[in-house]
């Protein structure tokens, strides 16, 4: 009811939380579709994908298996959903360790053409999202990083996941990035997954830049989704409230 009478009417899901991803029918998911739906709410995204399997590599063949099996499994969930967009993250999924860097990437691009075919096959698309190297990550780390692959690829239905967050994170100006690539999405998000909009110095004022370049990107979503850690137990609810506003006044 609150989300509602604010005026949300769009939602990311973490998709572990609400199905069993290996045995979800289409019943569990209709209900949670419809539960959503009679909010007035339409789930638009999905992300944590790759959650609680131990961060298999893109970087090898049996990791890049392992997350070709669970991404099967979660585009036909989203489909079943009429969710739009996957967003892969992963960090710690994409560290090189002791691999050939060359090697690696090429069966990093053998995975990323596999998800595409499976992506367009299910009327979904999979957003690449860069994740800071105070994440684990080695592989992506910046916006510009991820838009460039994102447009080197060329696949149609692999896209870029823009996040203010990451953004931040990496001290990155709104007007740094230019956006060659297709986007799918965008979070709104601050450092470390803290409320929204943060309250270390500064930050908010850059958020608001970001938000005032990005929002004038079009998206395969359509829409903005708030992605945070609760920052506040005593009183989440106005942690939500403090979140929806911020966003509604920087991003129309």
């Amino acid at each position: 009811t609150l989300l509602s009478n604010m005026g949300v009417n769009a939602v990311d899901l973490v998709p572990g939380k609400y199905f069993d991803i290996e045995a979800f029918t289409s019943a569990d998911t209709g209900l949670v579709k419809k539960f959503w739906a009679d909010h007035g709410i339409e789930i638009v995204g999905m992300q944590s994908l790759l959650f609680g399997l131990g961060d298999p590599s893109i970087f090898d063949a049996d990791g890049c298996d392992v997350i070709a099996t669970r991404m099967e499994r979660l585009c036909i969930l989203a489909e079943q959903l009429g969710s739009k967009v996957l967003t892969f993250g992963s960090p710690k999924s994409r560290v090189f360790a002791h691999r050939n860097r060359d090697t690696s990437l090429a069966q990093a691009h053998s995975l990323f053409v596999r998800l595409d075919e499976m992506a367009a096959n299910h009327g979904v698309v999979i957003c690449l999202e860069p994740n800071p190297v105070d994440y684990g990550c080695e592989f992506l780390t910046r916006t510009s990083d991820a838009d460039a692959y994102v447009a080197e690829l060329g696949l149609a239905n692999i896209a870029l996941q823009l996040d203010t967050g990451a953004a931040l994170m990496n001290g990155e100006s709104a007007d740094a990035v230019e956006i060659k690539a297709a986007v799918g999405h965008l979070h709104v998000s601050s450092p470390g997954l803290g409320g929204v909009p943060s309250v270390q110095p500064g930050l908010q004022e850059k958020a608001q830049d970001l938000l005032a370049h990005w929002g004038k990107v079009g998206s395969t979503s359509g829409h903005a989704t708030i992605e945070m850690l609760n920052p506040n137990p005593q009183e989440p609810l106005l942690a939500i409230v403090r979140a929806v506003d911020f966003l509604k006044t920087n991003l129309s």
